[in-house]
């Protein structure tokens, strides 16, 4: 698993570095959970100028894209058309959200979609959508712990909202040539867990870490 933040101190330890409190889920899944038991965490992409990008990703089947605080460097028509061509050969990128619109901006621009954001209220699982999928039988509600952003996807015909509905998506899934896009629309502050030197946040039991999350990862 890779994952580059849009925003990140890069050390463990802050429950304000959404991006290490992913990391540390992720391996706390790992040590916790016999699903998660043939994953790793690659964090060797820190830019999309990476001169390697291609290869990196070539070496990966899902790719950890953290909520967008700040406009990441080398998101260029270069780097948007390496990450889609990678996702349409059969790969999976997995993208938080956050209050306002780069999450979606990021979106778009890679896949020339015209999603826009809904901001976030109560959302409620969409059973006949999640039946025979990865999130089948998750958590019923998602809330807005924090930063959260829900999406308008219905112009996006590939699009599967998860929790809600097409025009006002918590969490959705679309599909990509032979691959896979998961939105979740949650930052993950205050979420980590005290592996690898971060520690325990109070968020960490919320729905959107231990449901959505974690089945979300499932799509590798």
């Amino acid at each position: 698993m890779e994952r580059l933040s849009g925003g990140s101190t890069g050390l463990p330890g802050r429950c304000d570095d959404e991006s290490q409190n992913l990391v540390s889920i992720v391996r706390n899944l790992i040590a916790t959970d016999v699903a998660f038991q043939n994953f790793d965490v690659d964090e060797s992409i820190a830019s999309f100028a990476d001169s390697a990008l291609a290869s990196k990703l070539a070496a990966l089947s899902f790719f950890f894209m953290v909520d967008m605080e700040r406009s990441p460097t080398g998101w260029d028509a270069t780097s948007q058309t390496i990450l889609a061509d990678w996702v349409s050969a059969g790969n999976t990128l997995l993208m938080t959200g956050t209050a306002g619109t780069r999450d979606v901006d990021f979106l778009n621009d890679a896949f020339g979609w015209n999603l826009s954001s809904r901001g976030c209220s109560t959302s409620s699982i969409n059973a006949a959508n999640t039946a025979g999928t990865k999130f089948a039988g998750a958590s019923l509600t998602l809330g807005c712990p924090s930063a959260t952003d829900h999406i308008n996807c219905s112009g996006v015909s590939s699009c599967t909202a998860m929790w809600g509905t097409e025009t006002d998506a918590a969490v959705a899934v679309f599909r990509h040539g032979l691959g896979t896009v998961v939105y979740l629309g949650f930052d993950y502050y205050n979420t980590g867990y005290a592996v690898g030197g971060h520690v325990d946040c109070y968020q960490r039991n919320d729905p959107w870490v231990t449901s959505a999350l974690r089945n979300g990862l499932l799509y590798q």
